[in-house]
C-alpha cells in the first residue's frame, strides 16, 4: 500500500527467472517478444487486461514450471 499511496499502477510485471507475474489495469496491454522460435525476437504476443492472463511461465516443458495440474 505505501508504495502506491497517491499513485496509480496501470502496468507492471515481475520476472522470477523466466516466470513472470503480470498486472494490467483496465484497458491496458503488454506486448512480449517470444524467443526460441527461429525468428529472433520478431515473434510477439499482446496480452490485454480483458484476456484474464496474469502470468507467463517461460521455462518450457523441461523447466521448473512444468506442471500436470
Amino acid at each position: 500500500g505505501a508504495l502506491l499511496a497517491g499513485r496509480r499502477l496501470d502496468r507492471a510485471y515481475v520476472n522470477n527467472g523466466g516466470d513472470s507475474a503480470i498486472h494490467l489495469g483496465n484497458d491496458r496491454s503488454m506486448t512480449l517478444a517470444i524467443a526460441g522460435t527461429g525468428h529472433g525476437l520478431a515473434d510477439r504476443i499482446t496480452i490485454r487486461a480483458e484476456d484474464g492472463i496474469r502470468g507467463i511461465a517461460t521455462s518450457g516443458w523441461r523447466g521448473r514450471s512444468f506442471s500436470l495440474g
